[in-house]
């Protein structure tokens, strides 16, 4: 995890705010970054949680390539089974549709 810190706020009015931008490179994961918010009155513990949306880039890929790294994806998202001959003609007509969806 990178975290590239803001400037410094030098002075702070009362009843003024002031927005700074933080960067934070979570490198994929949903770990907090934690740091320490410092200031005159004192230290304050920060904690922050990208959600699974914000650690998604978009990766441009033509159709072969996009073809190409499909065929290396394995795992979980596979279903390999064989379905019994079935009478009924209605589901005869699913276990079609099913069949066209299966690799």
């Amino acid at each position: 995890m990178e975290l590239e810190p803001f400037s410094d706020v030098a002075l702070l009015p009362a009843s003024s705010t002031n927005s700074v931008k933080i960067h934070i490179n979570f490198g994929g994961k949903m770990r907090s970054a934690k740091f320490d918010l410092v200031t005159d009155k004192g230290t304050y513990p920060v904690a922050l949680t990208p959600s699974a949306g914000e650690l998604v880039n978009p990766l441009l890929l033509s159709e072969s390539e996009f073809d190409e790294l499909a065929k290396g994806l394995r795992g979980m998202h596979e279903c390999k089974l064989a379905l019994p001959p079935i009478d009924d003609k209605s589901a005869e007509e699913i276990r079609e549709k099913v069949e066209l969806l299966l690799p």
